[in-house]
Formats: C-alpha cells, structure tokens, sequence
C-alpha cells in the first residue's frame, strides 16, 4: 500500500476565540474515540488553549497521531491528508531555522519514524489519519451504503459468490466500510447487478466478530464454483444517525448515536455544507441539503455528541469532519443542529398537469425509465410522493399509462410497497430492468398536497397561505415577505413560478391559531418554503393582521409547441382539461396579436406562420377560421368556428412568433443604456448572464440602430434596475431580430440581483459616399431603416476620428471636411451641432441636437478624409500580394523590415480576410514596387485592427528598397453548416465580418478539396455537392465561378469573380463533404493496423470505446476495401500508438462511408489512453484478371490468407467463368472460359471448380479444398468478359448496388424519376438474376456517383430484355443529380450458401 501521509492543520472559528481538534479526512474507520484522554489548560494562562484541548497517546487502529509542541510562532494551516499504506509514513514539512522540535509519527505497526523539524505553531494540534479499507468497495448501489460487493486481489477487484452468503457476512462487510454491524443485511442472485472479471472469494463463513472480510472462512482466493449470476451485495444499517421531529422523512433535528446512546449535535458552526455530509450519510443528495439552527425541529434531551463541527461537505461520515472531542461542548438543547434534505432524486413526475402528478420515472444507472403498473396501487404512489416532498396521504395510484406512455427501459414491475418506505428501491419489486410490460402499462401517481393551501381567495389561485405542521394548520408571517417567497408557494400549489404577486397585512383575511413561519426568505427557486431561511417554527412576533398571501398566474389555456424559443411555437389551446391545435384558415397576424398579448409579448410585430413552418402537432384540432381583430384579450373572445369543427389536418396546424417591446434607459444618449424589456405589460431588466455584443446586436436592432459595432455592458454599467428581472442566460445568435426569439431562461426565472442589469452602447450604420476611395466622402447615418447626411455646425476633426473608426479605419489622421466638399446629399438631414470627445466610439454618443432636427441644408453636409486605404498588388489571387497603402492620394509600399505574422495578421483583418493563419512575405516576394515606400519598421501588436495603429517610422521615411517590399497572404475563416457531422456541409465563407454563401456555379471536386483542407481534412475524397444539398443559407453569397486548381491551398487563391459579386441563388449554395486521412499502422498486411487518422495535418490514433465491426467496415472502405467482414480489433491490438487520440465513442452506420460522419466525441477529446487504440482486419481484393489484351479478359488470380493464387483449368467452363465476371462487375450472359498455358506458378489455391453460373461468388461453387495446388501441363483458368451494357457498383453482393448503364462509349447512372420494381426486375435480368423480388431503391443506400446520368423516366412493364426497350429519356439529363441515382437489389438464394459451405469471402 501506498504511504500514509499527513497535512496537519490549525484553523480557528468566528463564532469561538479557541482552536480545535482537527481530524484526518481519510476514507476509513472512525477510530474509537473512548480510549482517547483529554486535558485541561490552565484558565489562568493567558496563551493557553480554551476547551477541546489536545488528546494524548491515542493509537486506535489505523491511526497516526502527531504532537508539535507550543510556540510563538504563527502557522496558516496544515492539513491531514491520507494515503493508501500505512506501513510507510512519510511527512515532508519544510523546516525553518527557529525550528528544534521533531516529528513523530506512529503507524500500525507501532514502528516510529524520524522526521524534518517541523514550523513552530501557535497551538497544539492533533492529526488523526483514519486509513479507509483500500480492498473493499461497494459497487451500483443506490447510496454508499449498499451494493455488489467487490474486494480487490493482486491489485484486481473482483466480486464475492453469494455461496453461504448470510448477514453476518454482511455485518463485516458494513463494519469494514465504517457502517454499523447491526441490520446488516445480504444480498444474493447479483442484486445489484452482475460484475465481471474474477469472483475472488467463495463459501465465505464468517463469525461476525471478524474486522476484515479476508479473515474469515472461505474458499482459497479465485477458487469458485459460481458465476456472475451469483454476486453478493449488502445493504448495511445508516442506525447511527438520524433526523428527528421533521414532518417529513429527509427534515428533522440531527442525532447520533455514540457507544449506544444517541445524542444531538451543537450548532456552532453548523452550516449548508455539514448537513450536506448528514443528508449524504441517509441516501439523499449533498446538494441542496439546508442546515437548520436554534433547535428548528424542537429540542433534544440527554448527551449533546458534537460542538464545533467543520465539514468540507465531500466526507463520507461527520466523523470524519474536523470536532472538538465527542461529548464536549459548551452549548444546551436550545442549540440542536438540523437539516432538511433534498428529496431523493432518482424518481420524477413527467407529463402531469402540475408538478405533483405525473408519470412515474425512476433512474438507474444513470437512465431513467418507467415503471410498470403491475401491483401498482396508492401504497406504491404514497412513498413516491413522500420521495417527492409531497405528503403520502392521499396519493393516488395510476395505471394504465394515465399520463402517457414512457419509452425506453422499463426499470420496475410487480412493485409492492407496504408505504411506509423512504424510497421506492427498497419496496418489494422484480430485479431492476425484468419486466414483462409495454409502456402501455406506465405507472402514475397524483400527490396529495395537503401540507399547504390557498385560503378565502376568490379564484383556486390566489388566498392566504396556510401551512400544515405536526397535523396543525397555520398562518405565515409577512414579515419580510415577497415575490420570490410568493413563488415558492405557487410552485409547490402546481402553479407558475412567473408572474406571482406577495400580498401582505392579511389582503385575504385574517387566519387564527397557529402562526408558524415568521421572516421568510426565499431565492425564489426552492421546491419548498421550510428550504427557505426562517425562524424555529412557530416562533413569531406578529398577529394575524400581518398574514401572508398570493395571488398566483393561472395555468395558460395558451402555449407553444415545438418551437425553438419561448417566444414561438405551434399554438396550442387547452378546453375541457385538453389540449389541441389550431387551424390556419383565416389565420393572420391581427390573430396572432392576440395569443402573444395573452402569453404576455407584445401585439406588435406578432406574425403568423404556417403550418410547415414548426412540427405539426396531434391529437385534436380545437378551433378553425378563427378571426380577430387584434385588440381583444383572449382567443375565445374572436369570431371562430364551433369548437371541434375543422376540414383540417396538422399540417395546416397554426404558429405564431411574438416579440418583447425594448428599450435603454439611463444612458448619457438615446443610443445607450440599461435594457429594459416588456412582458405582461411590465418593464423589468435583463440579467448580464452571458451577455454579449451578440445579444446588444439584436437589441440595438430592434431599436433601429446598427447590430454592427453593437457594445455589450454588463455590471449594472447603467445603474440598477428595479422591479422584475425578466430575462437571464440570454444567448443571441446573429440571425435573431427580436430578443424574443434569442434562448433564454423561462420570463422570470433568473439567479441575479439588479447589480447585474445588462446594457448596450448602440451606434447606427454610417457610410462615406461621393469620395474617390473607401477612406473619404459625405458622412451618412441610417437610423430606423432610412439613410440621411450629417450637418457641418461645429464638425471637426475630432468628429471625424469617431467616424473613421467606426468604419475601421484609424483615427489618427482624420480630417473633418464641411461645405459639401464630397457633393450635396439629399432627404433627412439626422444629426447637428455634433460636439464629439476624443473617448466617443460611435457618433450615437456625441452631444447633438435631437434625432431629425437641424437649421441646415444639404450645402452643409459634413464628411471625413480617412486613413490609410490598403491593396495586395501581383499576387495570383486577391487574398496574397505586395502590400499597398495609400496616403495623400499616393499609392506606395511597406518595407520588411520587422515585417511578422502579426503585422501581416493586420493587413488581412483590414482586408476582410481572417487573422488568423496570416502568412508574412519578405525580399519581394510578390515582386518590387515602385514610388513611395510609405511604412518601414512596422511593429503591429494583436490588438492592432488597422496599420495605421501599428507603431513605424515616420510616413515616407525609411531606409530600404524595393527589393525589400513586404507581402502578405491571407485567408478568409471557413465553416461547414447544417451537415450531420462536423466534415460536411453547406460550404459559409466570412469576409469583413461577415458570413456567407459560396455559389455551385463551376464548383466541382477539386474546388472542394481546397475547402476540406483548409478544415484540417483530407483532400482526397473531397466531393463537391451543389444545389444547396445542405439547404439554403441567407444572406451574402460571397464567391461565384470559384475555379481552384490542385496548387492552391486556401480558397481566396482560387479564380473567382469579385467577392460579393455573382449570378446566383441560395438554392445553388455549395457544399463539401470531406474526409479525415487515414492509414492502417503496423499490421502483417496493407489491409490490417491500427487505424490512424490525419487531422489539421496530425496524425493520431483512435479510441475503442463502443468499436464494432461496423465501425471497421467504414474504414475499410475508405480505404478501397471491402467493407464485407471487416473485423474491429480493440485493446491496442496492433500495439499503441503515440500523439494525439484523435477520436473516441465512434458510432458509424451502415449508411456512412466516411469515419468523419459517424457520431463521435468532439475531435481531440477522449477519454482514453493508447492502450485502447482501435484497429482493423478488412478482406482485401478476392479476384482479378492479369496478363490480358483488356481489363476484361486475363487468367484468373484470387487471393487467399493474403497471397495471390491461381485456378487450374481442371473442369473450367463457362458457367465458371460467369462468375467470375459477375464478381468484377461484368455481365454473366458473355462470360467465356479458356485456358492459359504457362510456368509453374509459385501459388494454385483452387483446381475441379464445379460452378452451376449463378453463384455471386467462386468461394460459393464446388471445388477442391483451398490449398496449394499443381495443375496439369500448367494450364490455367482464364476468361474473357464483355464490357456489357450494365453493371451495379456499391453493393456490398454483386447482386445490389447503384445502376450504371453503357451508353454512345460511356459509363453513366440512372435517375430514380418513375424508377419502380418493374425497372428494377428488367435490370435483373439483364444481369443474370431473377427477376422475381427484384426491388428497387431510390435512396442513396448505395452512396453517391460522379459523371453522367445517362437515363431518366425509364417505366418498364418488367418483361423488357434491356432498359433501353423502356423508352427512357436518354444522355445530358438535366433534372436530375447524383442523389436521385436508382438503384436496385436482386434476388440471390445463394447468399445463404456462404454460412451453409463455410469457405471464406477473401
């Protein structure tokens, strides 16, 4: 075992002026704590240490103790840390000079050991290290306490044979793990499922006195007579500790029991994080767990165990939490520690109408599943509700899948609970999973909620809050009392958290009796009002008069379905306790005003959609030709049909997409500002929860300023708020125009304070125009859609510097020019008197008058002189040249001196292209310039966003020549889109900071292998899609006529008209599909190794984890093999690789033919080590003709165990030979045999082949047995093989595939237009098969082809001898392309020769 290793610590608490004992954190056994003696320090002593002193000489078992002595010195802190051994202890504390004490440790074997002199500290310390039991674990259980029991053997774990398994077993079993030995109980049959590896241990007989498993009697080590079937499991006894007085079963006062007396614990100290320990220690979970102070459930009587008790909260047991010794305190009962948990969170409700009724789900290993409605009765639902929270009175068992069938697993049947058992595992039930049930059967329950109510209200929603404690009603307080407490109360009534409102001083009536809550203070997010911060119960200062009410929002009779944001969806309405659809007869958006007034967006901009616009819905159709005005209040209100009465189907169900009214509020101008949205007819805030510039964009856009250059501010930069928080973890993308269709939390739901209210700094568009470049002319503005002209009052150079780095240039340099120097503009005139500062960003935040007012004609317009304009000169394509900057008018160039990858970084940003992967030139690479040389000893940092920011000389001065002109090359950023997997995809370029489109027009293979390597894929096996294959983009289709050559290597490189420029739609947007190199290492053939694959031009091996045959396959056939019999191999079985695992959890289908389309882990992340590198086996090439005049005829050579070999001519004919020519894709009916004479050949494998002809393959015909062979007079089997008319390709048998016919001297496919079984059976024939169960395909089960499509509205009667007697649309179709290739699937009954002969397929 490893060494044990100690941290020792010293810490001291706010609440005590004393130290502490500070015990080990180690996983054991708790030491015992009655042989341990303590002393007393002399009160008179002013540095003595106050009560819980130091014990002395106390070596339990597996237990270290240390003493440092008293010192003057100070120490932060020490702590105690446990290793695995305790046969070896090493302590390592790093000395100082005042320092002369020694530390000594003492182990089990009671051996000391010398140490380095430890820091003087201030107080004495005690270091206990508890050594957990290292050989025996429990395993799938539901808490620490129970499950499989596992023991470990020379390193091994292994499982226990349940063999003589009884509860004294178990007992050591629970004692080892620190449980008590008491109602330990056993486990047989696999309980807790079956394990696998070694059953180490069999016919174990323990006595029960025994400290270790291993002691008693049993079999020798691994001896067994028993499987998997038979795993031990124990369930051991939580009977020293429990929670008291609660009024449910994971609340109440927390006792312990110690040498058999329980006791409370103090709460000194007491915080969220012990009782997280405690509600750990009972099987519930840590989080949530709430600790309860000042006796809140009631005091105890007798021993008080703990005072000062200081969990981290990961300890397994509060005796392994830093305390004073057991049984000193210095408290009394009134300081009784409590907690309340959070219920179990195995089990859920699921489509119930509220929270408490519902479909059960519980969750086992990690999944969750139904449970089956066999002996399901309200015992079973009384302790699922009790799980819940909920009270188990009154619950109500539902069979018969009352809520809706489940899916997936069904984990329980035949559950019989008595209903009194804290959790639903520990009823009498089937083993977990074995059931003999369909989700027909899903089980139910409806919790009572009956320990809470509304009182006196007018409506079921709203009234005084009165709760039930120990069987007694009573009132809540309104002391501090509000929404988010009103929340709460809501939630657990079944209502919406949203849109609740407090009411104080008894708005609903006084109550009498009991008060039981008093200053209640909730977050807003607990399941339950007694999580929430209060006093003891039933201690108040109020009267009745102060009594709490709610009035809770309505469950909606409106929703959404199925849409992507809370703002739009299907609309769907609930009548008679149902929901259902709407019809979109006479559906508009007056209508559709009025279901977002109801849900509580704004009637403006409401827009109706129809019904292919979202994912029809079920069930009933409720309503048709609903019409309304727009200004009613609820839809029942509008002209409709009778409900029920439709002539629709849901595929003209009705959707509607709503939008939140905005605006900023307290900013310096009306472009900046705190957001503010509007919902319910009230103005709240936004939390900055990932707040960002893409989320301002959309904002400054609804308010008709720019989404470009939009600032996002976050920390309250505007002031706080007040009121509603309304939205929280807003994540805008670019496409969002309404910060209602961005994602969002539920309206209301949010985790932030108003010192978080978001902000934008908003700027409009602005322009140069009538100038002579880019970087001069007349300022224009565009506010609310409509451009206009500036006015030159007060406009100077400081003004111009805002508006050239808006538009990107630098500031420096910038001229202001008045008077109509770039010519009058014309209509709105939106700015005057602008009084710009130098820390202005954006001309939306200078001083000017108000928006569209002015005292000025377009004689004034005002406009700026830029600087610099920036070119790439004689470079092959417009992403790489000599660089070019323009000042004054003059075109000159930049010297290399210091010339870098961060300056050419700069040159591309300005340019459009992406920074990254900018390529710096040097010596003239693109060639000498000539004139000016503008820029030398330019010096660019990443933050630089234009040249003219860099530092450099002097303009125009330097010390180079021309030979020295600095070049660049760039690249614009790529991405793939709306492809299944990340390497394939809608081909989206981004220029000037925006993404778009690439047009099909000339773009074929090699155009999309520059794209695939550009991506870090392989350029080999690019395929080139067209006609928006992955759907149609919007916006900007940045490059037409792309035209790349195999020398280029970034698509900026390739021909192409000017960017932006072109002829195109988006349903000719371009795509790629790419694939990853890829190379099998280390095996006895090409055709087996570890897989290795090459990504961003790194080589890297692949992860086993879910590695199957069919995965294999897809690598095979990447790599020209069959994909037939591909064997996965595992566990490094080629040897381990080394670098980067590029990929793990590969799950490819039978459809992929490409590894990078198979689900997988993000590239680079795995879970994995080298040890786990996957690998192949693929069957090689079976048959081939050499030495022939043409690729059709030639002796025949199959391969066999990797070697090629020959056929003897011995009974060769020419039913032989069409198979043969079958096998490589030839025509059956032509096959003629013949016999080649030659030399002895070094390898025969076949003679007496007997074939009947319609074998798919040779292996599958009578012949001698595959071994070496000699032949008579060295003759050897030949055929000849006519090219024919048609052949299938992809199949995985000859006898399926894609269809490609023979015709005017060239290969072509099939188009699928009217392509049926008839076609199919024609092709068939024509092949040599039957043409019964001839199917046809039109899928692209049989992957994609490149070239022609010969053929196109073939309709055969199916009696046709060639395709061609079809009278198909032959040569040049153009209405068709390669995912629309026919293909087919012939009948083949010798297919079920293969398993019946036994030979192999290669």
């Amino acid at each position: 075992m490893p060494p044990v290793r100690a941290k020792i610590t010293t810490r001291s608490r706010k609440e005590r002026n004393r130290n502490f004992v500070s015990p080990g954190r180690g996983r054991g056994r708790r030491p015992n704590h009655a042989n341990r003696s303590f002393h007393e320090e002399d009160p008179s002593n002013t540095t003595a240490r106050p009560r819980g002193s130091l014990p002395q000489n106390t070596t339990p078992t597996h237990t270290a103790t240390a003493t440092v002595a008293d010192s003057t010195h100070d120490a932060n802190r020490i702590e105690s840390d446990t290793l695995s051994n305790t046969s070896d202890i090493q302590q390592q504390i790093r000395p100082t000079e005042s320092s002369s004490q020694e530390l000594r440790l003492r182990n089990g074997s009671q051996s000391d050991v010398k140490h380095k002199p430890v820091q003087k500290v201030r107080n004495l310390i005690i270091i206990k290290l508890i050594v957990p039991a290292q050989n025996i674990r429990l395993v799938n259980g539901y808490t620490a306490a129970m499950g499989r029991v596992e023991v470990k053997n020379n390193g091994a774990w292994g499982t226990v044979c349940d063999d003589d398994w009884d509860d004294i077993d178990a007992a050591v079993v629970c004692s080892m793990l620190g449980f008590s030995r008491e109602n330990a109980v056993a486990k047989n049959s696999a309980f807790f499922g079956q394990g696998h590896g070694s059953i180490w241990m069999d016919q174990v007989r323990c006595t029960g006195t025994e400290t270790n498993l291993f002691h008693c009697s049993k079999s020798e080590l691994g001896t067994h007579d028993c499987t998997h079937g038979e795993d031990a499991g124990v369930v051991c006894s939580l009977d020293n500790i429990r929670l008291v007085n609660g009024s449910l079963p994971y609340e109440g006062r927390v006792e312990i029991k110690h040498n058999g007396v329980w006791g409370t614990i103090c709460d000194d100290g007491w915080d969220n994080k012990d009782a997280g320990v405690v509600c750990s220690m009972l099987g519930f979970p840590r989080n949530f767990a709430t600790a309860k102070s000042g006796a809140f459930y009631g005091q105890g009587i007798g021993k008080i165990w703990i005072d000062d008790l200081l969990c981290s909260g990961h300890e397994s047991n509060i005796l392994q939490c830093n305390t004073t010794a057991l049984g000193k305190h210095n408290c009394g009962h009134t300081e009784d520690a409590g907690v309340l948990c959070s219920p179990a969170k195995n089990v859920r409700l699921v489509n119930g109408y509220t929270a408490a009724m519902g479909r059960v789900e519980v969750r086992n290993n990690g999944s969750w599943g139904t449970v089956c409605d066999d002996d399901w009765d309200d015992n079973d639902a009384a302790v699922v509700c009790s799980m819940l929270g909920y009270s188990r009175e009154n619950a109500v068992a539902k069979n018969s899948a009352f809520f809706g069938p489940g899916h997936g697993t069904i984990w329980m049947d035949e559950v019989r609970c008595k209903g009194t058992e804290i959790n639903l595992f520990y009823c009498s039930k089937s083993d977990l999973g074995k059931h003999d049930c369909s989700h027909s059967e899903d089980a139910g329950v409806i919790c009572s909620l009956d320990n809470i109510r509304l009182v006196n209200g007018s409506l079921p929603y709203e009234g005084r809050v009165e709760i039930k404690h120990n069987g007694v009603w009573g009132t809540i307080c309104d002391d501090g009392w509000d929404n988010k407490d009103a929340a709460v109360v809501c939630s657990m009534l079944g209502f919406p958290r949203n849109f609740t409102r407090a009411k104080s001083n008894a708005f609903y009536g006084q109550g009498s009796g009991k008060i039981w809550i008093d200053d209640l203070s909730c977050s807003g997010h607990e399941s339950n009002v007694l999580q929430c911060n209060i006093t003891a119960l039933g201690t108040h200062n109020c009267q009745h008069s102060e009594d709490a009410g709610v009035l809770c929002s309505p469950v909606q009779d409106v929703r959404f379905a199925n849409g992507n944001t809370i703002a739009m969806g299907l609309v769907e309405i609930k009548i008679k306790g149902a929901w259902g659809t709407i019809c979109n007869n006479d559906w508009d958006d007056n209508t559709a005003a009025v279901v977002c007034s109801m849900l509580g967006f704004s009637r403006q901009n409401a827009v109706s959609k129809n019904g292919s616009f979202f994912e029809p819905g079920y069930g009933l159709i409720w309503m048709d030709k609903v019409k309304c005005t727009g200004n009613e209040i609820n839809l029942f209100q509008c002209p409709k049909a009778e409900f029920g009465d439709d002539n629709c189907g849901h595929s003209e169900d009705l959707g509607v997409s709503c939008s939140l009214d905005v605006r900023i509020v307290n900013g310096s101008s009306a472009s900046e500002g705190r957001v503010e949205v509007k919902f319910n007819g009230e103005w709240g805030t936004v939390c900055d929860d990932d707040w960002d510039t893409i989320d301002a964009a959309v904002v400054c856009g609804m308010l008709g300023f720019s989404s470009k250059n939009a600032v996002a501010k976050r920390g309250a930069f505007f002031g706080m708020g007040r009121g509603t928080i309304w939205m929280d973890d807003v994540g805008c993308t670019e496409n969002d125009r309404n910060i209602a269709q961005c994602k969002t939390r539920e309206l209301g739901t949010e985790n932030c304070g108003h010192h978080e209210d978001a902000g934008v700094i908003c700027a409009p568009d602005i322009r140069l125009v009538n100038g002579s470049s880019a970087s001069e002319g007349r300022v224009e503005v565009k506010f609310n859609g409509v451009w206009g002209t500036v006015c030159d009052d007060d406009w100077d150079n400081i003004d111009a510097a805002v508006v050239c780095g808006m538009l990107g240039f630098s500031r420096k340099n910038a001229v202001a020019k008045m008077g109509t120097f770039f010519g009058m503009g014309r209509g709105t005139i939106w700015m005057d008197d602008v009084g710009c500062t130098e820390n202005d960003r954006n001309i939306a935040q200078c001083k000017t008058r108000e928006l569209g007012t002015e005292n000025c004609g377009h004689h004034e317009d005002a406009g700026v002189i830029c600087a610099p304009d920036i070119r790439l000169v004689n470079g092959s394509s417009a992403s790489e040249g000599r660089v070019e900057v323009k000042f004054n008018g003059v075109w000159g160039t930049v010297c290399d001196d210091d010339w870098d990858n961060i300056d050419a970084a700069v040159v591309c940003g300005m340019l459009g292209f992406s920074r990254k992967n900018a390529v710096a030139k040097r010596g003239a690479f693109f060639g000498m310039g000539r004139g000016t040389i503008w820029m030398d000893d330019v010096g660019c940092t990443e933050n630089d966003r234009n040249i003219a920011q860099c530092k450099t000389r002097e303009l125009g001065t330097e010390n180079c020549g021309h030979h020295e002109d600095a070049g660049v090359i760039c690249a614009p950023d790529i991405r793939l889109v709306n492809g299944s997997p990340a390497s394939e995809g809608r081909v989206e370029v981004k220029f000037n900071g925006v993404w778009g489109t690439v047009c099909d027009d000339d773009w074929d293979n090699i155009d999309a292998a520059v794209v695939c390597g550009m991506l870090g894929f392989s350029r080999k096996n690019a395929v080139a899609k067209k006609g928006a294959f992955f759907g149609m983009g919007r916006g900007t289709i940045w490059m037409d006529d792309v035209g790349c050559t195999e020398n280029d290597r970034n698509i900026a490189q390739c021909k192409t008209r000017e960017l932006g420029t072109e002829n195109c739609g988006h349903h000719e947007d371009a795509g790629v599909i790419c694939a990853p190199d890829i190379r099998l290492v280390n095996g006895s053939s090409a055709a087996e190794g570890r897989v290795e694959v090459k990504f961003n031009g790194v080589w890297g091996t692949v992860c086993d984890d879910d590695w199957d045959n069919i995965d294999a396959a897809v690598v095979c056939g990447m790599l020209g093999f069959s994909r037939k019999n591909a064997v996965a191999k595992r566990g490094a079985f080629f040897g381990m690789g080394r670098g980067t695992i590029w990929m793990d959890d590969v799950e490819c289908t039978e459809n992929d033919r490409n590894i990078a389309q198979c689900k997988t882990r993000e590239l680079g992340t795995e879970k994995c080590g080298h040890h786990q590198n996957a690998g192949v086996i693929c069957a090689a090439e079976k048959i081939r003709l050499v030495n022939g005049s043409s690729p059709t005829d030639g002796r025949v050579e199959i391969m066999y165990r990797g070697v090629w070999g020959s056929i003897c001519h011995d009974g060769w004919d020419d039913r032989d030979a069409a198979v043969v020519c079958l096998m490589l894709g030839f025509s059956r009916s032509t096959a003629e045999s013949f016999k080649v004479v030659g030399q002895q050949m070094n390898t025969v494998w076949m003679a007496d082949v007997e074939c009947k002809g319609n074998e798919l393959d040779i292996f599958y015909c009578n012949h001698s047995s595959l071994k070496q062979e000699e032949c008579s007079q060295n003759y050897y089997a030949a055929v000849n093989c006519t090219q024919g008319k048609i052949k299938l390709v992809g199949g995985q048998t000859p006898a399926e595939g894609l269809v490609k016919v023979f015709y005017n001297g060239s290969w072509g496919t099939v188009c699928n237009d009217e392509w049926d079984d008839r076609d199919a059976a024609v092709v068939c024939f024509m092949l040599g098969f039957s043409r019964q169960n001839a199917t046809a395909l039109t899928s692209n089960r049989f992957g994609y082809e490149t070239g022609r499509i010969m053929m196109n509205n073939v309709m055969c009667n199916g009696d046709e001898d060639d395709l061609l007697h079809c009278n198909p649309t032959l040569i040049e179709i153009k209405n068709c392309d390669h995912n629309e290739d026919a293909g087919v699937i012939c009948s083949a009954e010798t297919l079920q020769l293969v398993t019946k002969l036994g030979y192999p397929l290669a």
